[in-house]
């Protein structure tokens, strides 16, 4: 007889591969907490915000500079001096579907303006805000490159996409703007001057986030299957955020890992909180590649 357990030629059973069942080892390999995680979700996410940003920055470097060239904005040392783009929700927090919606304003310093210029100079940027919807959501028809939203208003026509830094700062003094404040104190600054951005996320720091924020001020669509863990995520933000900004733009499943990892919060409830948020992430970026576009009311 053949001795067992050797090669008996082309007539072999091929070999089953190890399960984890096999090798143990094999289970804790791409799991957290003993579920099944992969970091395709936060990978595929990361890539389209930075995609995102790279857009933003290129149209809002060439359509300031047209406004430039045409004689809507005179500015002579350098045309992206003092402007800059906020972005807030899934777009600050790196959880973005295929087609958005990207939530961002840009935000330009009045005070490089004066006289006749700043009269100019506003209606130039409001050309701009439009021309900025029209080239990355397209006209009636077109397929967009993201759909595109901004806590400034509705968005039509542009409106709402370029804020001047007075006028954003008198409607936070509102206390009717929780909304604006909740989205601004965790936004981040994506594309054009940097330094000036920064300066403008400092000096607003203590008034987003110095009077709390109410439920209401950071509620998202309840018909998008990631508003549970979402809601979940935005508790840690809004709870350790004025203390620990790593929160404030962390994704959701950063966030979970940050509060386990810290001890804030137990293991095997983040865990399930992951596989849960990346099942939803992918729900929904299927949905919107086989329907192009950002709607979600097919799920309701």
């Amino acid at each position: 007889p053949e001795p067992r357990g050797e090669a008996r030629g082309p007539r072999e059973r091929p070999r089953r591969a190890a399960s984890p069942r096999d090798r143990p080892g094999l289970a804790a390999r791409g799991t957290r907490g003993g579920r099944a995680s992969s970091p395709w979700a936060a990978e595929a996410t990361a890539a389209r915000a930075d995609f995102a940003e790279r857009l933003i920055e290129t149209a809002l470097a060439r359509l300031v500079r047209g406004a430039v060239n045409s004689g809507e904005q005179a500015i002579d040392d350098g045309a992206l001096k003092g402007v800059f783009a906020v972005a807030g929700g899934d777009f600050a927090q790196e959880d973005l579907a295929p087609t958005g919606p990207l939530e961002f304003a840009v935000v330009f310093d009045e005070r490089r303006f004066g006289g006749p210029q700043a009269r100019m100079a506003e209606r130039g940027f409001m050309r701009v805000g439009a021309e900025f919807k029209d080239a990355i959501e397209g006209r009636t028809g077109d397929h967009p490159l993201f759909h595109l939203k901004t806590p400034f208003g509705a968005g039509v026509g542009g409106v709402g996409f370029m804020e001047s830094r007075a006028r954003v700062l008198h409607r936070l003094a509102d206390p009717q703007q929780g909304p604006l404040r909740a989205w601004l104190a965790t936004a981040r600054v994506v594309a054009g001057d940097r330094s000036a951005g920064g300066a403008f996320m400092e000096e607003i720091e203590e008034l987003v986030w110095s009077g709390g924020h109410q439920r209401r001020d950071v509620q998202r669509a309840e018909d998008d299957p990631r508003s549970a863990f979402r809601a979940a995520a935005d508790v840690f933000r809004f709870a350790f955020g004025a203390t620990r900004p790593v929160f404030r733009t962390a994704s959701a499943r950063t966030v979970f890992e940050t509060a386990s990892a810290s001890g804030n919060f137990p293991r095997d409830l983040a865990a399930r909180l992951i596989a849960g948020e990346e099942f939803a992430q992918g729900l929904v970026s299927r949905l919107q590649m086989m329907k192009g576009g950002g709607a979600l009311h097919a799920l309701r």
